[in-house]
């Protein structure tokens, strides 16, 4: 007042405050004034732009003071509803702050412009938190401003609605440029509410200006449109600024009135297109909308308003030309409502456009679908026949058994397991090629593509391949399902219930009891890795499934073989092809670069996974029968205990016959299958290497029967080796002389013969197959001579343990054990090996098999020592003669006299008559010597210790209540035998023995024994050392 200050020098002075700042002026203005005045104020400011007198603002708070009182009156303020006392009187004025009984006036002021333009400034918040931006926008703030434009738009107003969105606008882009659009948090995100609000007006049907005034508007958007991108909602509106629905093939084409034949021209932005679709949409014109996107090649909104049309088949065949999945899956979910059918084909549909890419939301809402319409199997079938990845069909079954669809989710992993022909193999690839997810096979420019095989194809595409783990989960999930089922039929028959926890499968419970027999047959016929069928072995072991077991151990052995003798024969052709290609090239002829060919089958370190199958077969079969005999081994414990004195006797379950009789059969059939295994296992098995290995794990179980069926099946496979061995050495040998026949031929330079190079081709061709031979056919015979010894070793060792056997038809007697001795003791060649083997039987205190070998093992050893003896020192005397040859030649050339020289001659003569070096010969005589007295000790310290366990027995049983006349007899009979026996073998040991310390190791041996020949033992032992110092 003081001031005089008018309306305009009011708003210059506000104009450019925050809503903040203007808070804090008012607040203090208006402490200082009474609460009448203060109420005035308070309007005035509010309405500060509106032309309102002060008079009309002291009317209108009488009224309201007027009305308070009357409220304060009534009985019941309650009942009274809040009342609008709106401002401004009775002539014109604004629209919205007239009388609400007025008719709205035709413009907007330019106060209520001026105080959106306010609220636009308001909405720019400062903020310290976000990284890198100083304000942030809420829009909330102009929601109701947004309302009113809508609101003029829905009333026809356009212009009134076009005026209020400007002067929002306006003020928005002039704020942005004060404060710089990089510094505001989500600019684009209000940009785009913006241009969206701008699209409403500019897209409505009464929207309907002239070209001029069009094309100001565009004007004015493309100054305000600050967003980068092309696609914004600022952009599009000021195309659609500047067309509208003005233009007449637009109105055609909306018509449908543009037949296939025509050509017409119609252009604008996508973006501006896709926002008429979405308009059209909206107000439910799906005719006209069709209309458009057809005529623009917007397939995803034409496949969209055709479902809205219920134009099935036609919005399917559309959908389907789609390249994008999600929109696909977008038409689908538009279907579900419509049709069902098309739902799913389009659901699937959009899963196998991602090829191998699992989208689990997706594959939930079509099993959601599927069950709650009841339609499960169809979805089954769809997805089998429509998605060609078999992961995917893997996931969507596994989803299904989640769910609760058990039976599908077999049904659906079933299909799964059914491998795709070559055929269909390479139209799936040709598809991915041309969808562009795979690539096609480079070749040079002229040339043909070449035909890929399955193998090739699947490795391209190990999509197509069966998941390694869907046998295993399928037998394994089935078994699981099975055994829920008889859970919840057991807990509804005990707690008379029917509140099952997850889904109820005791409705299914009898087809669930089959579907393992039925999957694991599945299995066995389709499934063709044998590493998939491995693992499905452990989950049978798991379960003890023990018959399955040897159902797929059965089926892995033959496809093992099978493929073994296919890949024989592909690696047999591919040598023979590459060794023809060389000849050429060595011939001189042009030829390209060997191609060697690709081999479409499963390969496998064959030997090694047949010993793998059959271990696995030979584990199970143990763990059954060992089962039983735990049992047994119970019932028997149980039956022979007995209860303390004075305390109560222990309740024990008494088996009745019956059950004995039943576990007994049971053990019986468990050994039956046990040996049939084994049987397997030798038959089947090449490796004697692998066959040992499975001796000593029977042996350990105390299988020893089966033990040494193994070792005796090992030992002949090393027979049969070395026989394969020498025939080859025999024939590379005659290979290495034709060879160097040929070498010598062509030195000369002559021409071989044409049946020479023929039978050199031949002999180097069948060199070439030797490479194909496993590791343990490559062995050179002496080797394989050890690996005899070690299987013999195991079998002698195996033959003893089983003497001490619990089980009694696992002990062998006296005589099989003598009899094993006698067939493996001649195919140890090595002195050492021999000594090893009777220290073996002086450990198990096997004295008489001590007996038994000791003259055969000596006269052994003796055999290969005098060989040694005649020609060592021929060998000894022809180095001397070399060595001295050599040391004339190097003092001035001399040579040796006549004599010698034919003394070397007739030397190296004498050498290649006597049997050449053995691998098994012994390094110095001394090793010999002591090898012999080794098993001479060995024979006289086990026929002591033979006589004194006899006495030890005769002495035993004569106190012993067992004792019996006939078993005494017996033992001093076999007594008698042995006392006649030292003599002899003491004038062997001694007549054998030439060295003094093995005689006074013998004289140790029989300080203990009471026996007289000490003293004539030390008599030799003084004779020999007389005769080595004369020497």
């Amino acid at each position: 007042k003081k001031l005089k200050l008018d309306e305009n020098d009011i708003d210059f002075m506000i104009g450019d405050l925050t809503k903040e700042e203007a808070q804090l002026v008012l607040t203090r203005l208006l402490r200082k004034i009474s609460e009448d005045d203060m109420r005035t104020q308070i309007e005035i400011v509010r309405h500060a732009r509106n032309q309102v007198t002060q008079e009309q603002i002291e009317k209108q708070m009488a009224q309201v003071k007027q009305l308070t009182e009357l409220r304060n009156a009534l009985p019941s303020p309650g009942v009274m509803s809040p009342m609008y006392i709106p401002f401004g009187g009775g002539g014109g004025g604004d629209e919205g702050f007239g009388s609400p009984y007025q008719a709205p006036s035709s413009g907007i002021s330019s106060g209520r412009l001026r105080a959106i333009k306010n609220r636009v400034r308001d909405s720019f918040k400062k903020r310290r938190n976000l990284p890198g931006k100083t304000h942030m926008v809420k829009l909330d703030i102009l929601e109701e401003d947004f309302s009113k434009v809508k609101d003029y738009a829905a009333k026809g107003s356009i212009k009134n609605a076009l005026i209020m969105l400007e002067a929002i606008t306006e003020e928005f882009a002039d704020r942005v440029a004060e404060i710089s659009q990089d510094n505001i948090h989500e600019i684009e995100v209000c940009l785009q509410t913006l241009g969206n609000h701008w699209l409403d007006l500019f897209l409505n049907d009464a929207y309907d200006l002239s070209e001029d005034e069009r094309e100001e508007w565009y004007e004015k958007i493309r100054s305000w449109d600050t967003s980068a991108a092309d696609d914004g909602a600022l952009t599009t509106a000021k195309w659609a600024a500047k067309y509208g629905w003005q233009d007449e093939n637009l109105k055609k084409i909306l018509e449908g009135g543009v037949s296939e034949d025509e050509e017409i021209t119609f252009k604008e932005p996508n973006s501006l297109t896709v926002a008429r679709l979405n308009i059209l949409e909206r107000d439910k014109k799906f005719e006209q909308a069709f209309n458009l996107a057809k005529a623009v090649n917007l397939g995803l909104h034409a496949s969209k308003f055709l479902m809205r049309l219920n134009k099935i088949d036609e919005a399917v065949e559309s959908a389907l030309q789609l390249s994008d999945s999600s929109k696909i899956y977008g038409i689908a979910q538009i279907a579900r409502p419509i049709n069902l059918s098309a739902a799913f084909t389009l659901a699937v549909a959009s899963m196998e456009k991602e090829w191998n890419t699992w989208i689990p939301e997706r594959a939930q809402w079509i099993i959601d679908l599927a069950n709650v319409e009841n339609v499960v199997d169809d979805l089954v079938q769809k997805v089998s026949s429509s998605i060609k990845c078999r992961s995917i069909q893997f996931s969507f079954a596994k989803l299904l058994f989640q769910k609760g669809n058990a039976l599908e989710s077999f049904a659906l992993a079933q299909n799964a397991l059914k491998g795709n022909s070559l055929e269909e193999l390479r139209t799936i690839y040709a598809d991915l090629i041309d969808r562009g997810i795979k690539s096609a096979p480079v070749v040079a420019p002229g040339e043909k593509e070449p035909e890929l095989n399955k193998t090739q194809l699947l490795k391209i595409m190990p999509e197509c391949d069966l998941p390694n783990s869907l046998p295993n989960w399928l037998w394994s999930t089935a078994v699981k399902a099975y055994e829920t089922a008889c859970e919840q039929k057991l807990l509804k028959e005990s707690s008379k219930t029917t509140d099952i926890i997850g889904r109820d499968l005791t409705p299914i419970i009898d087809q669930l009891k089959e579907k393992p027999t039925e999957l694991l047959t599945c299995c066995l016929e389709l499934v063709e890795s044998v590493d998939q069928l491995v693992r499905l072995m452990g989950s049978c072991v798991a379960k003890e499934a023990y018959s399955e077991v040897n159902q797929i151990g059965s089926r892995c052995l033959d496809l093992i073989i099978a493929q073994q003798k296919v890949d024989k024969e592909f690696q047999e052709n591919r040598i023979a092809l590459e060794f023809k290609h060389k000849q050429l090239v060595n011939e001189g002829t042009d030829v390209p670069q060997f191609e060697p060919p690709i081999p479409d089958y499963h390969r496998y370190n064959y030997e090694k996974k047949k010993q793998e199958v059959c271990s696995v077969m030979l584990n199970a079969a143990l763990k059954h029968k060992e089962h039983f005999k735990e049992q047994q081994r119970i019932a028997e414990n149980l039956e022979n205990e007995t209860s303390t004195a004075g305390e109560p006797t222990p309740m024990v379950h008494e088996e009745t016959e019956e059950e004995i009789a039943k576990r007994q059969k049971k053990i019986e059939e468990c050994s039956k299958v046990l040996e049939h295994v084994t049987e397997l296992a030798v038959v089947k098995i090449n490796n004697p290497e692998d066959l040992l290995n499975s001796a000593k794990s029977m042996s350990q179980r105390q299988e020893y029967r089966l033990s040494l069926k193994i070792a005796h099946k090992a030992f002949n496979q090393v027979s049969e080796l070395v026989k394969q061995r020498e025939i080859i050495d025999a024939k590379f040998e005659t290979f290495a002389a034709q060879q160097q026949e040929i070498n010598l031929l062509l030195s000369q330079k002559l021409k071989p013969s044409s049946e020479q190079i023929e039978a050199y081709r031949k002999l180097a061709l069948e060199k070439e197959y030797e490479t194909l031979l496993p590791a343990f056919a490559q062995c050179t015979v002496t080797q394989y001579i050890r690996k005899w010894y070690r299987i013999a070793y195991q079998i002698l060792q195996t033959a003893l343990q089983s003497k001490v056997s619990t089980e009694l038809e696992e002990r062998m007697t006296d005589d099989e054990i003598t009899k094993e001795v006698e067939a493996v003791i001649k195919y140890v060649k090595h002195p050492k090996n021999m000594c090893n083997l009777v220290d073996l039987f002086w450990n198990q205190k096997e004295y008489s098999l001590i007996h038994f070998v000791g003259e055969k093992v000596y006269s052994a050893i003796d055999e290969i020592y005098q060989q040694f003896l005649l020609r060592v020192p021929v060998e000894i005397e022809i180095q001397e003669l070399i060595a001295e040859q050599d040391a004339l030649q190097a003092n001035g050339g001399k040579e040796l006299g006549d004599t010698q020289k034919q003394r070397l001659e007739d030397l190296k003569t004498q050498l290649d008559s006597l049997p050449p070096r053995s691998f098994y010969e012994l390094d110095c005589a001394e090793s010999f010597e002591n090898a012999k007295w080794s098993i001479l000790s060995h024979r006289v310290k086990a026929t002591l210790a033979l006589k004194a366990s006899l006495e030890s027995q005769i002495t035993s049983f004569s106190s012993s209540i067992d004792n019996t006349d006939d078993r005494i007899k017996q033992l001093e009979k076999e007594l008698e035998e042995v006392n006649n026996l030292i003599p002899t073998v003491l004038q062997t040991v001694l007549e054998r023995t030439s060295s003094p310390f093995h005689l006074y190791d013998l004289m140790n041996i029989l300080k203990a024994s009471q026996l007289q020949e000490i003293p004539s033992i030390a008599g030799r032992a003084f004779v020999i050392i007389d005769k080595l110092d004369e020497e």
